[in-house]
């Protein structure tokens, strides 16, 4: 009996010490440990190469050449990626991020650039024209309207255009032989639905004009202009007259006019009329007057306007 339970006994003890070593051989070669060199060591290190399912791992640091998975979850600093997100290029943002990046110019910074809808800033806003719908801008003090001389022969019969840009490069020298006084050398009025103004504010409007005579001993030859509101009906209803200028000599010289003017209500479908009038007195024969135009002249006419009651807004000096 005693040898027998002594056999039993050793063999169960055997039986446990083989279970553990295989199960603990299992466990090895299920975690795969390999070997990497560490030349800082001269010594070979282990690592483990896991390939887990259903199994949740509360870990530290995991440095790792591919991790794959379906999900990743807590907090991943951007910092702690690399390679993606793509960059989007200049001027553009990124509008959708998912297993790609979605990049859009939504930015209005290059010539060219349009937008629709409502901008608020609380900024400074520089720019050498505004168009549009000026009467959509608040808070604008004043400013000077220019309207410039052209040319161009104006819808109104025997009026030229009193135009908001001044693109024309090469000056135009008209010329006119005066034989009266107080004769109108040329008018000139704004196109249809231009300058749309509200009113004309008090102060100090000018004509910029370079003009001559071209022949000396002649009458003593003057300018002077008038103002006059044009209604949709082709009315025309003078609203001031200026100063009058200097004699003109024979040379093309730079003459400003000026004009005191209240302040005055006008209709947004008025159009705006310059007539430019030469006076002559004294001894001599008549003068033959010259006016030049456009290019570097860049004749025209300022008016001080409220720029919150501007409706098209045109070029402002």
């Amino acid at each position: 009996m005693g040898k027998t339970h002594l056999i039993k006994s050793g063999t169960v003890k055997i039986l446990t010490v083989t279970f553990i070593s295989i199960l603990l051989i299992s466990l090895i070669i299920a975690v795969n440990f390999e070997q990497t060199y560490n030349p800082f060591t001269r010594q070979l290190d282990y690592y483990r190469s896991l390939n887990m399912s259903g199994e949740n791992m509360i870990i530290g640091n995991i440095t790792a050449i591919n991790i794959t998975a379906d999900n990743f979850f807590g907090t991943l600093n951007w910092s702690d990626l690399s390679s993606y997100p793509v960059a989007c290029p200049n001027g553009y943002a990124i509008t959708q991020l998912n297993n790609s990046v979605t990049c859009s110019d939504y930015w209005v910074d290059i010539t060219g650039d349009t937008m629709t809808g409502n901008l608020t800033l609380n900024a400074n806003v520089s720019a050498s024209y505004y168009f549009g719908d000026g009467s959509k801008l608040h808070g604008i003090q004043h400013g000077n309207l220019a309207l410039f001389l052209i040319n161009d022969t104006s819808d109104i019969s025997g009026s030229k255009i009193l135009f908001t840009e001044h693109e024309i490069v090469t000056a135009t020298t008209l010329s006119k032989l005066i034989t009266a006084t107080n004769t109108e050398y040329q008018n000139w009025t704004t196109n249809d639905g231009v300058p749309h103004l509200h009113m004309l504010l008090d102060g100090v409007n000018e004509l910029h004009v370079h003009a001559r005579v071209t022949t000396a001993g002649r009458k003593d030859t003057t300018f002077l202009w008038k103002l006059w509101q044009n209604d949709t009906s082709g009315n025309m209803n003078l609203l001031f007259t200026s100063e009058e200028s200097p004699i003109l000599t024979t040379t093309m010289s730079a003459i400003d006019i000026h004009m005191t003017v209240d302040e005055t209500d006008l209709n947004l479908t008025d159009r705006l009329t310059l007539q430019l009038i030469v006076n002559i007195a004294g001894a001599g024969g008549n003068p033959t007057v010259e006016v030049e135009i456009e290019g570097n002249s860049a004749s025209r006419v300022e008016l001080t306007v409220p720029g919150a009651n501007v409706g098209t807004f045109v070029p402002y000096l």
